[in-house]
């Protein structure tokens, strides 16, 4: 089963404003988007937030130049505004989303056996709707891969950001003895 049979993939271009402009739409842009799910929204985009396609909760966003991953919005990122160069897939009745940005993931090399451009390679629409996904399990099966596949996003997640918190407060213990040393 071809990617587009179960899902619509659009490409978001909004148009630029010629004029600066004081955004009040949340943008997910190219760089908002990180791995293991991390997110971060900003408002300071410079287009048209009436020419940008919105977030829905279930879909899959995937950078359409050197893409290593995919960003799957929940609650948390409904309505936001889609930036220059981000792939949204959006999952059919047919198939649950988290499976399907599960399968996205497992799969993101394969979509880069179709890419254009010279400098930076960019995904081309044609190779997201020709990727293979291969048969359906059941959706109950689906639903159990695709949330296993969440929960190990946020474990890990959760792990950086522990490690983050460690670093940080090791670094202060140490500046800390630096200090008394120097007395």
């Amino acid at each position: 089963m071809k990617l587009c049979e179960v899902a619509e993939i659009l490409f978001s271009f909004p148009e630029k404003s010629i004029a600066e402009m004081h955004n009040t739409a949340n943008w997910l842009t190219s760089v908002c988007l990180k791995a293991e799910n991390e997110i971060s929204g900003s408002k300071s985009a410079n287009w048209l937030p009436e020419s940008a396609p919105t977030t829905h909760e279930g879909d899959i966003i995937i950078k359409r130049i050197q893409p290593l991953y995919v960003n799957y919005i929940d609650n948390n990122y409904v309505g936001y505004k889609v930036g220059q160069n981000l792939a949204i897939i959006r999952a059919k009745s047919e198939i649950e989303p988290k499976y399907l940005a599960y399968v996205l993931e497992k799969n993101i090399d394969k979509i880069y056996e179709d890419i254009t451009g010279t400098t930076i390679p960019a995904i081309r629409k044609e190779g997201f709707a020709k990727l293979e996904i291969g048969a359906l399990p059941a959706r109950e099966v689906q639903c159990r891969i695709g949330e296993v596949w969440w929960l190990l996003k946020e474990k890990r997640k959760k792990q950086q950001s522990l490690m983050r918190q460690e670093a940080n407060y090791i670094k202060k213990i140490l500046a800390q003895k630096a200090n008394e040393w120097r007395r």
